[in-house]
């Protein structure tokens, strides 16, 4: 299953990463937590009032 997974990664990953929004950082290589909580400081510095933190779950 897991060169399955592998499979599918490496076929897909390259297609859909550009799709994604600069400000998603979850399951993303090269970006972490750390990264999330230091955007959001500087969104809060920059006068924004609102976090949404959104997840799907037993989709």
């Amino acid at each position: 299953m897991k060169i399955v997974q592998q499979a599918l990664l490496q076929v897909l990953h390259p297609l859909l990463e550009p799709k994604f929004e600069v400000c998603s950082f979850a399951y993303r290589p090269g970006r972490s937590h750390l990264m999330a909580v230091r955007q959001v400081g500087l969104w809060r510095d920059r006068g924004y009032d609102w976090v949404l933190d959104a997840d799907i779950v037993q989709y």
